[in-house]
Parts: structure tokens; sequence; C-alpha cells
């Protein structure tokens, strides 16, 4: 029987074999309900099944049957789970097939409508999304978040929001908490509405970091009018400065397609026969007549690219290379084929191709969700400008065309970014200040001391603030001990100097910095689990590395929610709400990411897990 409370009085049991209702109060007395038990059809048709199975050959698993107990709202949550978590039309649950599967497998198994299981979850994604609430407010560190924008085949924009964080053992955790339709105009005050909303929501508007956006005009504007609120309010570090960081992958796209514009030509012979293959069954058939005469063994064939994605004309390239002679043995047999590419063509593309794997690698590495990217961004993008100042001065008058349009652009976002870029990396114990200040020299030349001042002021500035938030002293630096010294004369100097220079180094932070590097040729380090060992050495700068090293350095991570809207919300399935939408994509994703079932979920953050409670009719 399964309780049934009124004002957290027991009042009456319901069977969890037929739903019959029974009186259970105190002077109720429970015999009545013995005696259903007793009799009760569909509980006596499923303990038959039961012993059937314990008797059968093919139940080799007894230890199983024997423990196993039929509850109700277990098989409902893994219902749920099933639906969320395989992306499934809520009418999955009136197919024929599936009924009769479940049938198969439990006689008594009771039949569920769509309106009931799409009822059953919302109320626990609803359920989930205040639970995570709560743990955002009893969270003591700061939050990082990434967003995006996407338009459905309904033709409405949604904002994805995703918050990163690190959790107590030190692991890069994320979560869709906002997955929203934004009213139109999609403008920086409206984006700003619902950013702010979702902030305030979550309880996390005194707790953010950096949120990382891509280039559009709106977001800008966006992020101009909520750091204006939240410095009013004293909520953001070193006045706002490290709080809007430029999506890196999308910095290397821009730089990119700059370069592929010069070079259009080179590549376009290549992408039209690999079209040309495509466009018929009989030009297939005929080029892999081709492959096979020549004896040209290669498991995958060329692919057509996206002209608007870099990386798969990369991947065009790359696939396009091994069939060359097929190429040119096609345009001798095939008058109807005019786009062959000669020799220098090919070279030319080689030559394009080998440059663009610098950008492929580096938005590879900083596209990650599962390490730290934003201490890995500025080595990707100081590769990239090593690239780009060794191919300038090439002898590939292709390549040399393509740098000079793509140093432009990187300059301009060298320029924006690189403060944001070296603070993670002051946090990197392999490197810190001085890798910085050796890298910064090489970048900027004579003036590289006014770019080091700037970030030596905004680290000092981000540990001040940090020191006053955990009540510790506001100097990063000790100005002093007041001893003077005792030696007089001839020494006297010299015992001023090793004052000077102890009294330099008695603050957390520049403790830190003066220590000795981790080795950098080390491919095993870890950061997140060398300041997990080093939390008590250094409690403050700890607590800096935590938040700036959850820091996304791209929004890879909200961008793939996109690819699963793009499959809840196709052609046949047009009808769903924007508020529906959002709790199967946020619930989805917080599946994934906890790596249990969803009853392991309900047990640990749920107080009760009672069919009413868990909405399920």
């Amino acid at each position: 029987m399964d309780p049934i409370y009124n004002g957290g009085k027991l009042m009456q049991a319901r069977c969890k074999h037929c739903n019959e209702v029974f009186a259970a109060a105190r002077n109720s007395g429970t015999s009545h309900m013995r005696r259903h038990l007793v009799v009760c059809e569909p509980r006596l048709k499923m303990h038959d099944m039961v012993e059937q199975l314990k008797s059968s050959e093919l139940s080799t698993e007894t230890t199983v049957l024997t423990n196993w107990k039929f509850d109700r709202t277990i098989t409902r949550c893994e219902l749920v789970r099933l639906i969320v978590l395989h992306e499934l039309p809520f009418s999955f649950v009136e197919y024929d097939g599936f009924r009769s599967y479940s049938l198969s497998l439990n006689p008594l198994a009771e039949k569920v409508s769509r309106v009931t299981i799409k009822e059953n979850c919302m109320e626990v994604y609803k359920n989930q999304r205040a639970s995570l609430r709560d743990m955002f407010k009893d969270y003591n560190y700061r939050v990082s978040l990434t967003a995006d924008l996407w338009t459905s085949n309904q033709n409405s924009g949604y904002m994805v929001v995703t918050c990163h964080y690190i959790d107590d053992e030190w692991r890069v955790q994320k979560k869709i908490i906002r997955f929203c339709v934004v009213n139109t105009p999609h403008d920086g005050f409206n984006l700003y509405s619902v950013m702010l909303q979702t902030l305030r929501y979550y309880n996390i508007e005194d707790k953010l970091y950096s949120i990382t956006l891509d280039n559009a005009s709106a977001n800008k504007s966006m992020m101009d009018l909520l750091q204006l609120n939240l410095v009013k309010k004293s909520l953001l570090h070193c006045k706002g400065d490290l709080f809007h960081v430029r999506c890196a992958a999308h910095v290397l796209n821009l730089i990119v397609q700059d370069g592929l514009q010069v070079i259009e030509l080179v590549i376009d012979n290549i992408r039209e026969s690999v079209k040309y293959i495509k466009s018929s069954q009989s030009r297939k058939e005929k080029f892999e007549e081709i492959i096979v005469e020549m004896g040209i063994y290669c498991r995958s064939r060329p692919s057509l690219d996206v002209p608007t994605r870099w990386n798969s004309t990369c991947d065009m390239l790359e696939s396009a290379f091994p069939f060359q002679e097929a190429f040119h043995e096609l345009a001798e047999k095939d008058k109807d084929y005019l786009y062959c590419p000669t020799a220098e063509e090919w070279q030319r593309a080689c030559a394009v191709y080998k440059f663009l794997k610098v950008f492929e690698s580096a938005t590879r590495v900083v596209s990650g969700t599962r390490y730290p990217t934003s201490n890995l961004y500025f080595h990707e993008i100081w590769s990239v400008k090593v690239a780009l100042e060794s191919k300038e001065s090439s002898g590939n008058k292709t390549v040399a065309s393509m740098v000079h349009r793509m140093k432009n652009k990187f300059a301009k976002y060298w320029m924006i970014s690189y403060l944001s870029n070296c603070i993670p990396v002051i946090l990197d114990p392999r490197f810190k200040f001085r890798f910085v200040d050796f890298r910064l020299k090489q970048a900027f030349g004579d003036n590289a001391s006014v770019h080091i001042a700037k970030i030596d002021r905004a680290i000092r500035s981000l540990f001040n603030g940090y020191s006053s938030e955990t009540g510790e002293s506001l100097q990063s630096s000790t100005q002093g001990n007041g001893t003077a010294s005792s030696l007089k004369g001839h020494w006297a100097d010299w015992s001023t100097h090793v004052s000077a220079e102890s009294n330099q180094v008695t603050g957390e932070l520049d403790r830190y910095l003066h220590d000795d590097l981790f080795p950098c040729d080390d491919d095993s380090f870890d950061i997140l689990h060398w300041w997990k060992m080093h939390t008590t050495k250094y409690p403050i700068v700890a607590r800096m590395a935590r938040d700036v090293l959850a820091a996304p350095a791209s929004t890879v991570p909200s961008e793939s929610a996109f690819s699963t809207g793009g499959r809840i919300i196709y052609d046949h399935r047009t009808r769903l709400s924007g508020n529906t939408v959002e709790g199967l994509i946020c619930f989805q994703d917080w599946l994934r990411e906890s790596g249990s079932s969803y009853f392991d979920i309900i047990k640990i953050n749920s107080s009760s897990s009672s069919i009413e409670e868990l909405g399920v009719a």
C-alpha cells in the first residue's frame, strides 16, 4: 500500500496493484487492507508471474527476482527518463508496439497517456530545477556562463544559457539552466532582460565571474547593460574588466574566414569536383570504377564542405587529396567534367590545408567541455600568431595573401582579449607571471611594459577582491614589518636589501608567484588536481583559480544544445510550447551530466518519492 497524507496525517492508503483506496487513519485499523491483499487479483497475477519466472530455465538470476519488489514510482520514473534522455515524443507511450512490449514484460503494466507522461516529465523537471536553484544558493564560489541564440524550424528565437563551475572535488561541471524563447527584436535590451531574470532565479547574480559570448553586436549591447548593472552593485571583480569573454572558437573562425575569401579560387575546382561526382548515381559509380582500376585504397570518399564552415572545407581538402589521380583520370574519360584541378592547384590547396590545421587544432583544444580551457586559450592563440608570422614571408604567394588579411583580424581581437587570456595563465603553476612577462615582451616589444603593468594591476586587484571576500588582508604583498636593520656601517646596505626582498614575497600571491614552477613538459599534469592539493598552502589564490579556471574559452557547450533542440523540434513536432522545450532540453542535460539513472537522482535530491509528489497520475 502507498500511504496518502492529509495535513501531515495518514488518512488513506492506495493499493499499489489495483489503485483501490482504503481508510488508513489511526482508528481504522489495517485488517481490511490485509484481507484485500489476499484477494487482490492483479497482485495474485503478479505473484504467479514471478513464480513462473523463478521456475523458468531462462531465469538464472534468482537472487534478483527474490529481492525484486514492485514499485510503480520507479517504473514511472524510468519511463520519464526514457522519454527525456532519448528525445522520444510523448505519444511514444501510446504506440501499439510499446504497449505490446510492456505487456510482454509485465502483463499488469498500466497504460499511460501522452498527456500524463508530459505532465510527469514537466513536474519532475521543475522539482530538479528547484534543487539546482537551492544548490547554487548555497554555492560559496563564483560561476561562469556561456550563452548563444538559435532559431528553430518554428522561426522562434531561443536563448540557451549554460552554467560552468568547479565542484567540491575540483571537477569541471556544466548545467544548461535556460533554454527559452526570446521576444523580438533580439536586441541587447531583450537579451539583457532574459539574462538578468535567469541570474536572479538561480541566485547567482552575486556569484558571476564571466560570461563567454560570440561577437554579435546584440551580445555586446547586452553585456554593456549587464556589466553596468552589476558594477553599480559592486558584484564584479576588477570593475568588470574580466567579465566579457569573447568566444575563442568564434574569433578563430572570423580570422580564417577573412583568409578564405582571398583564396576562394584556389579551392573552387576541388569543391566543384567533389560536387560533380556526388550529383548523380551514374557519376558516383563511374568514379568508383576508376578508383578500383587505379588501385586506390581509401576507406572514405571525398566529402563536400559547407562554405560557411571553414573546418568542413579543411575536411573536404583532406578527403580529396588521396584521389588526385582518380580526378585526373575522370577528366580523360568524361568530357562533361570540366573542373579537374591542375597539379599547381593541388599544391596550393595542400599548403592551405597545412596552414588551416593550426587553426583546427586550436579550435579543438579550446572547445573542450570536460577540462579547463581558459588556461589553454593563450597558448593556442599564440601558436596561431606564430603561424601567421612565419607564413607572412612564405614563398607561397597563396598562403601569404591569406595571411595579410588574417593578421589584421588577429590584431583586433588580440588587443581586445589579451587581458582576460593572460589571467588564467598566471594561475597555471607551470607558467605564472614570468611566462606572461616573457610572451608580452615578444608580442609588444618596446611597448610591453604598459601591457605588463596592466595585467599586474588586474591580478592584484583580483586577489584583493577575493581577500576582502574571505576577510583576509587587502594587500597582495606585505609592505614591511617595520623592523629596522640592526647592522650598521659596511653591511648596512646589504641588510636593507635582504630585508626588502624578504618583505616583497611574504604575501600569499607573491609567495605563489615566486615559488618554483611545475615542469611544463609533464604531459600527465592535471591543473585542477594540483590546485586541490595546494588549497591549504594558497587558500585565497586557490579560490581565485577555482573560479577563473571554470570559465570556458568558447560557447561550444551552449551551442551543442542546439543539436538537441533540432532533434526535439522537428517538422512533425512543431506544437511544443517554449516551456516544454526548455524542460526537455535542460532535464536531458542534467540526466546526462549526472551519469546515473533518474531514480538515483530522486533518492538524492527529493525528500519524498511518493507518486503524488513526483506528479505521477
